[in-house]
């Protein structure tokens, strides 16, 4: 009885410990993925042709990151020029429905729009089931 309470609410916190923690890792790739984005055009420049493959090919300084071939959901990232040529567009599969608005609204201050939170009213963080896109 008591034991298996204890269990479950240990099992509870571990799993929602590691939901803020793929968020938080989540935000550093994304981070990441915009400073690759900028190594490999330019600060500000067109992006237009911009990927991923592209950004994580060898002498843009992230070849060898996770994010180049999964993401912290097991997923994978899309980079995608916007159609503002100096804005990318990043989506993330596969996110945990039950962190995927958390995570959006995480992302949402980082986004172009520098929303308060991702909803209806943030154009630049797009939160669809399990999956995000945000503008950077």
């Amino acid at each position: 009885g008591l034991a298996a309470l204890v269990i479950a609410g240990i099992t509870a916190m571990a799993s929602s410990g590691k939901g803020k923690y793929k968020v938080n890792a989540t935000l550093t790739d994304v981070t990441e993925i915009r400073q690759a984005v900028d190594a490999w055009a330019g600060a500000g420049a067109d992006v237009t042709g911009v990927s991923l493959s592209e950004i994580c090919t060898e002498g843009y300084g992230y070849s060898k990151a996770a994010w180049c071939s999964v993401n912290q959901y097991g997923g994978t990232y899309t980079v995608t020029a916007n159609t503002n040529k100096s804005f990318v567009d990043v989506s993330i599969s596969n996110v945990e429905v039950d962190n995927s608005l958390a995570l959006g609204n995480q992302l949402a201050p980082m986004s172009a729009e520098r929303c308060t939170r991702a909803g209806t009213d943030c154009g630049s963080v797009q939160v669809s089931g399990s999956d995000i896109t945000v503008t950077l």
